[in-house]
């Protein structure tokens, strides 16, 4: 996850909440050993790893 100079606990925050939203009102089911990582990745580091991701939320803070 690049947070791009946002608060990390707000991004938590909002992570959760999202999580939270999917299971309990499209019940989806999620795992319980959901990782997140925080970087700060340029342009270039994330355009290197654009194929090998397979989902991506932009949080623009």
């Amino acid at each position: 996850m690049n947070l791009n100079d946002a608060n990390r606990k707000e991004v938590s925050l909002f992570l959760s909440e999202i999580v939270i939203n999917l299971m309990l009102e499209e019940g989806i089911e999620l795992s319980e050993n959901i990782n997140l990582s925080f970087v700060n990745f340029t342009a270039n580091q994330w355009q290197n790893l654009d194929n090998l991701i397979k989902e991506k939320i932009t949080i623009n803070c």
